[in-house]
């Protein structure tokens, strides 16, 4: 009964705290509901998977932690107000947690709308909202108790819940592209039931900013941080890409990136990450590696996650070069 517990509860005081991707800026509109939209085109797709702690072996043959997820939003009105826009989209992200495979599955709905201003110097400011519904369930068929008698377990609990951010963006000369930007989801915290106790979901502050410097014609920076507070629970992730611009497509950089960032919680190092991106035309594909300097090193190996997304971003309409541009971040 004890392993049962131990297998039910871990997983359900990790996944109270929300599933997060190594790469800042993978999963835009689950980070942020200000960030939809938030690119240069009409429409961007994006497919993302991870895998945690593979080194972990699952007594039922699965991978015991794993992530995949897509979003689509589209970035509209441009053209018809001269710097702003109205951006929507959606997201899902589903998890798999543990042997008895504690599963979240999170479908956000987004809106935001963008303020653009300035000449010479470009600004925006955006607020979004956000409207989430999630589902956890465990796979009540793989629990083995020790007198035969199943526990009180529900297998499934749905919750509804809601989100808002807000985001400010420069662009000077197309030099130097940054914005910053915060949120706070989970306004409802509601309650999920799986055992005969009620686990809260905390309210999520997030904290997050980027930027592309040019250093020249041929390469860029490209750092990010990111800071979320949610519950007990914090998290810092902060790291640059190096980029090397091979080709111009339009305004377009067409470039290869290579990136190490750090995460840290609560508040030793939790890992190393490595990073590879690359953009061509409309297409971004980013793979990401973990590895792990936590205490969980042993056990797992020193070895993290691999996580890779691939985007795209459609241009339907061409607009004028006066209007505040967004760099691939």
């Amino acid at each position: 009964m004890l392993r049962l517990l131990l297998i039910l509860l871990l997983p359900v005081m990790m996944f109270a705290q929300d599933v997060q991707f190594s790469q800042i800026h993978s999963f835009p509109l689950h980070l942020n509901p200000a960030m939809t939209g938030f690119f240069d085109g009409d429409i961007r797709a994006c497919a993302i998977y991870r895998n945690q702690w593979f080194t972990v072996n699952s007594d039922y043959g699965n991978a015991k932690y794993q992530t995949v997820g897509a979003y689509i939003d589209g970035s509209l009105l441009k053209g018809v107000f001269k710097n702003d826009y109205l951006g929507v989209g959606a997201c899902f992200f589903n998890d798999w947690a543990g042997d008895m495979s504690y599963r979240t599955t999170d479908v956000t709905m987004n809106i935001a709308y963008s303020k653009g201003f300035g000449r010479k110097i470009k600004h925006s400011i955006a607020l979004g909202l956000q409207g989430n519904l999630r589902m956890v369930g465990i796979n009540t068929s793989k629990a083995v108790f020790s007198d035969g008698i199943a526990e009180n377990i529900v297998g499934n609990a749905t919750t509804f819940d809601a989100g808002v951010g807000v985001r400010y963006h420069v662009a000077v000369r197309r030099r130097l592209n940054m914005y910053i930007a915060g949120a706070y989801t989970h306004i409802l915290q509601p309650n999920e039931r799986l055992v005969s106790t009620v686990t809260r979901i905390s309210g999520k502050i997030t904290v997050h900013a980027g930027a592309v410097a040019d250093i020249n014609d041929k390469f860029n920076l490209i750092p990010s941080v990111m800071f979320i507070h949610q519950g007990a629970q914090w998290m810092v992730n902060v790291g640059t890409y190096a980029q090397y611009v091979f080709s111009m497509d339009g305004d377009e950089k067409n470039g290869i990136a290579f990136g190490t960032w750090t995460r840290i919680a609560n508040p030793a190092p939790d890992a190393l990450i490595a990073g590879v991106r690359l953009d061509y035309k409309g297409l971004q594909v980013a793979f990401s590696y973990d590895f792990n300097i936590s205490e969980l090193g042993k056990a797992t190996s020193f070895q993290g996650g691999p996580e890779l997304g691939v985007t795209y971003i459609a241009k339907i309409k061409r607009l004028k070069k006066d209007r505040a541009p967004c760099a691939r971040f």
